[in-house]
């Protein structure tokens, strides 16, 4: 295995030997098949020209679109007349040559004699731009002070300047002292009772706002509770809040009363004409208003009375009503009943009147006969269907064998295999592409040229051009 840089061309050298390892020569590059595999994918055609050298050695050329893939680069050269010529190359991005050793320009490092990176050489900066650096250029940088002592960096420790770590590995500042902070960007999430009530200056909250909302355990002073009495009325404006619903009520914009569990002695209760969101009279209610002698009922269109009990009173309704009454009869009052019960003959029915009906009867009775089959066969009617309603055979009335190759007719089956499937092209000429493809002879397979024979061997059914993957580029067609 040879290494290769990515996307590299180079010309490969191969020897081309017998069975005994004898070199083979005057081979031609139409005898060879070249297949190519890039990082382990499936092989395909590599459109190369072998050149012969001498002695049975041979030339394959690789291009950057053969080396562009990283991985193993497989190459596979065959001919009838020699043994098959494996090569495999490990595609990489870099080789060691493009590496510094010696100092080269371009290169990724420089070394001294040694081996040692060269420092003096080391730049920072823009590439091709950077500014050589030599000893102490970064410690200049750097305090020229001990760690942890005054100028120095800080570093864990329990002195001064240092930090301080806890058990838990919790770092403090000691004797550090900060500027005036201006502002503050960023700060972490406050915990829950960070802030604690000693930590408040007494007045610090005057004139901030609501800072008051959602706290306990404060009450309102004398002079406080005495301001919300005070309050004019003509400022109780906003809607919905208990000041202007009381506004409402002591004003008498507002209609509503006030009424206590106790009884108001005194209190007049205007005319009530509606009452609305009632929750219902209660049974002891309703028995003490029925209970009670005399009442007179100046609507009773309202009242349904239950059959058989008895009630007393109802001496206004006069029997006309009654009769013309088609509520209890479903939509027919007595009266209609008696017009149409006048109209029946007499008992016994008049013989002439029989004797009519019958021949009706008799009429509609041939009129169905002549419709009908003289005889029955097999105990069923034998007729002729001259139309059938759509939709009136389901697929449980046909039996599993009722429809089998002889009920189809060539004609039918012509008329499937010449339906058109896609484009132009009929389901008899997919099978013979579809049989060219998977049961015909090929030629030209190591070409850039594939064809495929009908199953006879007489004509191409299918000729392809292909790229060096084995990928169809044109395909032509011939399904006559």
């Amino acid at each position: 295995m040879y290494p290769l840089k990515q996307s590299t061309a180079l010309t490969v050298p191969f020897f081309a030997h017998d069975a005994n390892g004898n070199g083979v020569t005057a081979l031609v590059d139409g005898g060879f098949t070249k297949r190519i595999s890039k990082n382990g994918a499936a092989f395909g055609v590599m459109t190369v020209t072998v050149t012969e050298m001498e002695n049975g050695w041979y030339s394959i050329p690789v291009d950057t679109g053969h080396s562009d893939t990283l991985g193993l680069l497989s190459i596979s050269i065959s001919n009838a007349s020699c043994q098959r010529i494996n090569l495999q190359f490990r595609v990489h991005v870099r080789l060691p040559d493009d590496h510094a050793f010696p100092a080269t320009s371009g290169r990724s490092m420089v070394v001294d004699a040694a081996g040692l990176v060269d420092a003096n050489t080391v730049k920072l900066g823009a590439t091709g731009a950077g500014t050589a650096q030599t000893a102490r250029d970064l410690g200049l940088a750097l305090p020229a002070v001990a760690a942890g002592s005054a100028g120095g960096l800080p570093v864990i420790g329990s002195g001064a300047n240092n930090f301080k770590s806890d058990a838990s590995a919790n770092v403090t500042f000691a004797n550090v002292v900060i500027a005036t902070v201006t502002t503050l960007t960023n700060l972490p999430a406050i915990t829950s009772n960070w802030l604690t009530a000693a930590g408040i200056n007494a007045a610090a909250l005057n004139g901030k706002g609501d800072w008051n909302i959602g706290k306990t355990g404060y009450s309102l002073s004398a002079a406080g509770v005495q301001a919300i009495w005070d309050a004019l009325t003509s400022a109780l404006i906003a809607v919905g809040s208990i000041g202007k619903k009381l506004a409402d009520w002591v004003l008498g914009s507002d209609n509503k009363m006030i009424l206590s569990n106790n009884a108001h002695t005194g209190a007049v209760v205007p005319t009530v004409t509606a009452v609305t969101n009632d929750v219902g009279v209660t049974q002891v209610g309703a028995d003490k208003a029925w209970g009670t002698a005399a009442r007179v009922l100046t609507a009773g269109s309202n009242i349904v009375l239950a059959k058989g009990i008895g009630v007393t009173g109802f001496n206004d309704i006069a029997a006309s009503a009654i009769i013309d009454d088609a509520t209890p009869f479903h939509g027919a009052s007595i009266a209609a009943i008696l017009a149409d019960t006048a109209t029946l003959p007499p008992d016994p029915a008049d013989a002439s009147d029989i004797a009519a009906a019958t021949a009706s009867i008799q009429a509609d009775t041939d009129n169905i006969q002549i419709r009908l089959p003289a005889a029955l066969v097999g105990g069923r009617m034998d007729v002729n269907v001259g139309a059938i309603a759509a939709g009136a055979i389901t697929a449980a009335a046909i039996a599993t064998d009722a429809v089998d190759a002889n009920a189809l007719a060539a004609n039918a089956v012509d008329k499937i295999l010449d339906d058109v499937v896609e484009g132009t092209i009929t389901l008899r000429q997919m099978l013979r592409g579809f049989a060219s493809a998977l049961l015909s002879k090929t030629s030209g397979s190591t070409t850039a040229t594939l064809v495929f024979q009908d199953i006879g061997g007489t004509k191409p059914r299918i000729t392809a051009t292909v790229d060096v993957s084995g990928n169809r580029n044109a395909v032509t067609l011939d399904l006559t």
